[in-house]
């Protein structure tokens, strides 16, 4: 299984890269896109929290 840090730097790198793209675009679509990745790296941190660790 892969370590969950790999796949959030993963994650992260490919969000930077299209966060650089958008800073041409309009700041409402940055915004929305931005609020996006950070609830979807959420999601992802806390699914893998529970699978690493045992449910309190």
């Amino acid at each position: 299984m892969i370590p969950a840090i790999v796949v959030l730097l993963n994650l992260f790198a490919a969000i930077s890269q299209v966060l650089m793209v958008l800073q041409i675009a309009h700041p409402v679509l940055l915004f929305s896109f931005g609020a996006l990745c950070v609830t979807s790296g959420i999601v992802l941190i806390c699914r893998y929290w529970s699978l690493e660790k045992p449910a309190f």
